[in-house]
C-alpha cells in the first residue's frame, strides 16, 4: 500500500490514490515508491503532467479501452462486409455504363452519321460486344473474382514479373497512343477554339482515326488493373471511382471511334493517354522494389495531374457554348459530363486520400504532455473527471477544475477522431 497523505500517482492505467485513500480501481495495482518519486519531482518543478495516450482504432467505448481491444480494433471489415461493399460498387457501376451506352445509341448515334472508314474494323459493327464486355468485367471484379479468392493467398510474388512487363507494355502503348493524337491534329494544326472531325482519307486524319481506335482498344486492357488488385486481394483499391472509370470508358469511347474519330472531342483522350505515359511509369517504378521508392515522391501529383486534366476539358467544352462553332450539340456535352463526373469522383477521392490523412496527421502531431502551475492544482476534495469512458479521481482546486474542463473544451475528447485518450497522471 502506498503511504498515506497526499495522492498516489502512477503510470499509464495504474491506480491513483487520493487523500482519504480510496482506491479508484480496485483492479489496478497499487502505487509504488518509485512512483511517488516521480511525483515528487513534478511537484518541485511545479507542474502537474498530462499524457496522450493513442485509443485503440481511434475510438474509445463507453467503458474505456479494455487490455484485449488492441487487436480486435485492428481487424479490418469482414469477408461479408467486403463483399457486400464491392457488389454495391458494381451495381452503381453497371447502372452508369448502361446509362452511358443509352446515351451513345440514342443520342449521339441518332444526331451523327457511321465513320465509313472503319465499317470492317474489330468491334465496330454493333456497340453490344462493349457494353457486354464491360458488364462481364464489372461483376468480375465485385463478385466473381473476389468469391473465387476467398480462402486463398494474394498471387503476390508470383505476380511480381507479369506486373512490370504489363507497366512497361502500358507505358510504351500509352506513349505511342499520345503521340498520335499529337501528330494527328493536337499538336499539328488543331485549334483548341474550334476544330471539326474530317472524315476524309487525308493522312492527317487517318493517324487521328488510328489514334482514337487505339485509345478505345486500350480501355480493355486497362481491365487488367483492377484484375490484378483482385488477384492481390487489395480490395480496398476497387472504389466505386476505379470501377466506374474502367467500365464507362470503353462503352464511351466506341460512340466516339464510331461516330466522331476526331476533332473538339478528342482533347479527353489526347490528355488522358498522356497521363497514363506517367502513371504506368510510376507503377513500374514502385514494382521494381522499395530501393526505389525514394525516387517516387512525386507521387502526391498524380491525382492534382488526373483533375487538371478533366478541368481543362470541362473548360476546352464548355466554352463551345459561347461560341458559333458547329460542333454538335451531343458531343458537347457527353464530352463535357463525363469529364465533369469524373472531375468529382476524383476529387472525392484526393480529399479523402490527401486532405483528410494530412488533417489526421496533423491532430497525431500535436504536444502529448500539456503542463499546469502547481499553484493552481490544491488539494480541495475528489473531482471525477471522465476520458473517453474511464475515471480518474483527481483532487483539485474549483480554479484547477475549471483549468482541466477549459482543456477539454479545446481538446474535446470524445470527439477526437484520431483517438487521443487524456488521462492525469499525478496530482496533489
Amino acid at each position: 500500500m502506498p503511504p498515506q497523505g497526499n495522492s498516489g500517482y502512477s503510470q499509464g492505467s495504474q491506480e491513483i490514490r487520493s487523500d482519504n485513500g480510496n482506491d479508484c480501481d480496485a483492479n489496478h495495482p497499487t502505487t509504488t515508491p518509485n512512483d511517488l518519486d516521480e511525483l515528487k519531482k513534478d511537484v518541485l518543478n511545479g507542474n502537474v503532467i498530462s499524457e496522450a495516450k493513442e485509443v485503440p482504432n481511434g475510438k474509445a467505448g463507453a467503458e474505456g479501452p479494455k487490455a484485449d481491444a488492441p487487436a480486435e480494433a485492428a481487424k479490418g471489415p469482414s469477408d461479408e462486409e467486403r463483399e457486400a461493399t464491392l457488389h454495391k460498387t458494381g451495381l452503381i457501376a453497371s447502372l452508369a455504363t448502361i446509362g452511358c451506352f443509352f446515351y451513345g445509341k440514342f443520342v449521339v448515334g441518332d444526331s451523327l452519321p457511321t465513320d465509313d472508314r472503319q465499317d470492317d474494323w474489330l468491334l465496330m459493327y454493333s456497340p453490344v460486344p462493349t457494353l457486354v464486355a464491360s458488364l462481364l468485367f464489372v461483376y468480375s471484379v465485385t463478385c466473381l473474382g473476389p468469391r473465387l479468392m476467398r480462402g486463398r493467398t494474394p498471387f503476390t510474388t508470383e505476380l511480381k514479373g507479369l506486373m512490370m512487363f504489363y507497366n512497361a507494355f502500358q507505358v510504351g502503348f500509352s506513349a505511342w497512343i499520345t503521340y498520335q493524337f499529337a501528330a494527328g491534329g493536337w499538336l499539328s494544326g488543331y485549334s483548341w477554339r474550334c476544330q471539326l472531325c474530317d472524315y476524309s482519307n487525308n493522312p492527317q486524319a487517318l493517324v487521328m482515326l488510328s489514334g482514337c481506335y487505339w485509345y478505345y482498344f486500350s480501355k480493355f486492357v486497362d481491365f487488367l488493373d483492377t484484375i490484378f488488385f483482385v488477384l492481390h486481394k487489395k480490395y480496398e483499391h476497387i472504389s466505386l471511382l476505379h470501377v466506374i472509370h474502367h467500365s464507362v470508358m470503353p462503352v464511351s469511347m466506341y460512340f466516339g471511334v464510331r461516330f466522331i474519330p476526331g476533332g473538339h472531342a478528342t482533347l479527353l483522350a489526347f490528355l488522358n493517354s498522356f497521363v497514363h505515359v506517367v502513371m504506368y511509369f510510376y507503377y513500374l517504378v514502385s514494382a521494381m522494389g522499395p530501393q526505389f521508392r525514394k525516387f517516387l515522391w512525386w507521387k502526391k501529383y498524380l491525382t492534382k495531374m488526373q483533375l487538371v486534366q478533366f478541368a481543362t476539358v470541362m473548360i476546352h467544352s464548355g466554352q463551345l457554348a459561347f461560341s458559333d462553332c458547329p460542333v454538335p450539340n451531343a458531343v458537347i456535352r457527353w464530352v463535357g459530363g463525363m469529364a465533369a463526373m469524373f472531375f468529382g469522383l476524383f476529387s472525392d477521392f484526393y480529399i479523402k486520400a490527401y486532405l483528410k490523412r494530412r488533417s489526421q496527421s496533423a491532430k497525431k502531431s500535436q504536444k502529448k504532455h500539456i503542463s499546469f502551475d502547481l499553484k493552481d492544482i490544491i488539494p480541495c476534495h475528489n473531482d471525477v473527471i471522465k476520458a473517453t469512458g474511464e475515471e480518474s479521481t483527481l483532487p483539485v482546486s474549483p480554479k484547477g477544475r475549471h483549468m482541466m474542463q477549459d482543456l477539454r473544451k479545446r481538446n474535446p475528447i470524445d470527439s477526437i477522431v484520431g483517438g487521443v485518450e487524456w488521462r492525469v497522471q499525478a496530482g496533489l
